[in-house]
This record gives C-alpha cells, structure tokens and sequence, in this order.
C-alpha cells in the first residue's frame, strides 16, 4: 500500500461513526413499506361505526349583543352540516 493510500483509509475511517446506543435497537418495521401512504386520510362512513356513542354535553356562553343576530343567521347551516356527521345539537335560547 502506498502512503496515498494508507492517508485515505485513515481518512474514511474517522469518517465512519460507531452507532450510537439510541441506533443499536433500531431496525426497520415490517409493517412500515414504501408503498402505504402515511399522510393520506380515510373517508369514515356511516357503516365504520356500527354502534355510536351516546354522549352528552352541556355548556353555557354568553355572547355579545351584536354577535346574536348573526349566531341566529348561522345556527342553521351549523345544525344541518354536523347532521352530515351524525353530531345532533340543540340550542336553547335564554
């Protein structure tokens, strides 16, 4: 081996790290393949929840006057777009 050449083992070794004890354990997921797409969202639908949950809750705010009559406008629309979802809200006036 020629000194070139001892120079540049020496050089490729001290680039090389040990792993580290957090990378000892870590190996690769079986589960976990190029081919599943993680950010992709599932539509749920009606038939994935078989038996809905009853819950209930309550709560009381107070609004300001002058955003009343557009809470009235809305109410509506907000009641029948969580319809869609099966979410069923009441409103009681006081």
């Amino acid at each position: 081996m020629s000194e070139e050449e001892k120079i540049q083992n020496e050089k490729v070794q001290d680039t090389t790290k040990p792993k580290s004890k957090k990378d000892k354990y870590r190996k690769d997921k079986p589960w976990d393949t190029d081919d599943i797409d993680h950010w992709k969202i599932d539509p749920f639908r009606p038939e994935d929840n078989p038996h809905p949950l009853t819950e209930e809750s309550s709560f009381a705010t107070l609004f300001p006057k002058y955003r009343e009559n557009y809470l009235r406008e809305v109410w509506p629309h907000v009641t029948k777009a969580l319809e869609k979802v099966v979410i069923i809200i009441s409103h009681v006036s006081v």
